[in-house]
């Protein structure tokens, strides 16, 4: 009966054995965890003068572009492309009026 008790401890132990305590790799995740916040990238700077003109707003928990003049919500791309919204501004009328008497003042 004892032998038997033995052997019941040993199987624990063994099946424990693949555990994260016994074999550290909890601690490695949460290591590697904190190490790639540390060195994550900064987000990149928007440089284009398109963004002079437009406001990330949330619509049903979708972030999306609005035109500052005009209120015209853009479905924001993946890659952050400026192209939809710069021909935006072509046509903008608002935008296009608002261009306009700031030459007439400055002539």
């Amino acid at each position: 009966m004892e032998g038997d008790l033995h052997l019941l401890d040993t199987i624990d132990e063994l099946e424990n054995l693949g555990s994260p305590q016994h074999t550290g790799v909890q601690d490695s995740v949460s290591n590697e965890e904190t190490q790639e916040n540390v060195h994550a990238r900064k987000p990149r700077k928007r440089t284009s003068a398109v963004w002079d003109h437009f406001a990330e707003v949330e619509v049903g928990g979708v972030t999306k572009n609005q035109c500052q003049w005009c209120k015209t919500k853009f479905t924001k791309s993946k890659s952050s492309s400026t192209t939809t919204l710069s021909r935006h501004l072509q046509s903008c009328f608002k935008y296009i009026g608002a261009k306009k008497k700031a030459k007439v003042v400055v002539s």
